[in-house]
């Protein structure tokens, strides 16, 4: 039988690869036929679909934009340029990053850290002490949502003159009512125990005379987690809020600019990430560490 492009075998079925041949049946004529399989799988220039399993010792995709290595051990996955600084900072919509990955015990590549990115203006700075804004939604049962890092961008309104943002002129539409006692908050990203009042914890806080400057600037807050704070505020939203005394009732108090808030968080669960994880090591009464121990001698 001669050779057959992959355009030609519409009418063949049950495809199976034996040693250096590839067995098919021929259902118009019900028989199994042969065919030279290096023959046929050299230099193809069509598509393959295949709706089951491609099994193979190695993958080699466009002369390695996607690589992937036996490694007899130590298998391996090579994507393109990644590593290279070819795609970091690069401008545009779609390359902001909007998750990090992360490599499970079984080599599965998972989303580890998210970040999320929130705009506040206008009416969205109003009654933030009575109805705080979530920023994070509630993860779910058995959750917790661990900020790492906290990034704030204002985006300063253009028309407004430093005095208006310095002394509040009578209109007080310029750089917000932001109170203007020392060592008082704009405003704080936390999360509540209960409802949105009592206690909570705050994770960064945005300073008053940060928020009164008339310009545009980031400001990068870290957080304030505290292994204590952590303990009971399992399944709670991370919010915006504000003491009574930045808090906007109306209209004419509020920014006439804008606020950027980007978190980047993880979300721990208590089976998945403490009590069933693949690599969790059990301290008992005789847990050694490995390697020669020494001790100074107490002088």
């Amino acid at each position: 039988m001669a050779d057959k492009k992959i355009s030609d075998l519409s009418s063949y079925t049950n495809y199976q690869y034996t040693g250096d041949n590839l067995l098919i049946v021929d259902a118009e004529n019900s028989e199994t036929k042969k065919i030279d399989a290096s023959a046929f799988f050299n230099n193809i220039s069509g598509n393959i679909q295949c709706s089951g399993i491609i099994k193979s010792d190695r993958i080699n995709v466009n002369k390695g934009k996607l690589y992937v290595d036996n490694g007899a051990g130590n298998e391996f996955v090579k994507i393109g340029a990644y590593g290279t600084g070819s795609f970091f900072g690069t401008a545009g919509s779609n390359n902001g990053t909007v998750y990090t990955l992360g490599v499970g015990g079984g080599g599965k590549i998972i989303e580890s850290e998210r970040v999320v990115t929130t705009a506040i203006s206008g009416s969205g700075y109003l009654n933030l002490k009575t109805k705080p804004k979530a920023l994070i939604d509630a993860p779910g049962s058995g959750k917790i949502i661990l900020p790492t890092e906290i990034y704030i961008m204002q985006s300063f309104s253009t028309g407004i003159t430093a005095s208006d943002a310095a002394t509040h002129a009578t209109n007080r539409t310029g750089a917000g009512n932001w109170s203007l006692t020392n060592n008082v908050n704009a405003f704080t990203i936390n999360s509540f125990q209960s409802g949105f009042s009592g206690a909570k914890n705050t994770f960064a806080n945005y300073p008053g005379d940060s928020a009164r400057k008339p310009e545009t600037f980031l400001s990068y807050r870290g957080t304030r987690t505290t292994e204590h704070d952590i303990a009971s505020f399992f399944n709670r939203p991370v919010c915006i809020s504000s003491t009574s005394v930045n808090e906007f009732t109306n209209m004419n108090q509020v920014p006439l600019g804008a606020h950027f808030i980007k978190i980047k968080y993880s979300i721990l669960e208590g089976d998945a990430d403490f009590r069933e994880i693949s690599n969790l090591k059990v301290i008992n009464e005789n847990t050694l560490g490995t390697g020669t121990w020494t001790f100074d001698a107490i002088s």
